[in-house]
């Protein structure tokens, strides 16, 4: 039997696959999302779950989330000032 490690989050399974630690065996769908698998014959995901919160890829991807963010927040002020929404833009 294949052990398997699952995830949704796109960011951990990036670093996974990068990382080499884990081998991506298929990337399957519930719904609308994405589940990432992963072959885990030692059974490591989850401890490298945690791993992978404090890295420095973590810190990075929280950073990225941030700014998009920040630029559809701005996108939408634009949008709004452009079409009359907003009295004042900022």
């Amino acid at each position: 039997m294949t052990t398997r490690f699952q995830t949704y989050r796109l960011d951990l399974a990036a670093w996974l696959k990068s990382s080499g630690n884990l081998h991506l065996d298929c990337i399957e769908h519930e719904g609308d999302r994405a589940v990432f698998v992963f072959n885990d014959p030692a059974a490591k995901g989850e401890e490298l779950e945690l791993q992978y919160e404090d890295s420095p890829f973590a810190a990075f991807y929280c950073t990225v989330k941030s700014l998009r963010r920040q630029m559809d927040a701005d996108r939408n002020r634009e949008w709004r000032v452009k079409n009359g929404q907003y009295a004042n833009s900022r």
